[in-house]
């Protein structure tokens, strides 16, 4: 039967199939770039907390290294009195323009160690390199 004698009959056209086709890879090359976009997405969120991470303002050192720990607390001790029942958490300076407007960080420089004692509410800020006090502070910790 040709298509003139289907439109007299009103029966559909026949399909066309190339189009179908067409359209199958159109969404197929949709998914494709959809799923390519979520992974440069990914990717570049990840790099950015990564870049953060390693950037940090100052670097917290893990209670690894007991004898560091202990050495510098000692050294500290000999220009200030410190609290002697807690440990203190011990992080160094690593990038001083991201503490720029800080009070407490207004005279650091890269090196500088901070001891923090939470349960004593006291912050210390230390020059290795001088071997001197440069700022005691207190903790806020209510927030």
């Amino acid at each position: 039967m040709e298509y003139s004698q289907r439109q007299n009959l009103n029966m559909p056209p026949p399909p066309n199939l190339p189009q179908k086709r067409q359209n199958r890879r159109s969404g197929q090359n949709t998914l494709i770039i959809f799923l390519f976009v979520l992974v440069v997405l990914l990717g570049a969120l990840a790099g950015y907390f990564y870049y953060k991470s390693e950037r940090g303002m100052i670097k917290f050192t893990g209670s690894n290294n007991e004898a560091d720990l202990s050495s510098l607390i000692e050294e500290v001790g000999k220009v200030i009195v410190l609290p002697t029942d807690e440990k203190p958490t011990v992080a160094t300076v690593t990038d001083i323009e991201k503490l720029k407007g800080q009070p407490f960080f207004e005279k650091a420089k890269e090196g500088y160690r901070v001891l923090i004692y939470t349960n004593n509410k006291k912050a210390v800020l230390y020059d290795p390199f001088e071997k001197r006090v440069v700022e005691v502070g207190s903790l806020n910790l209510d927030r």
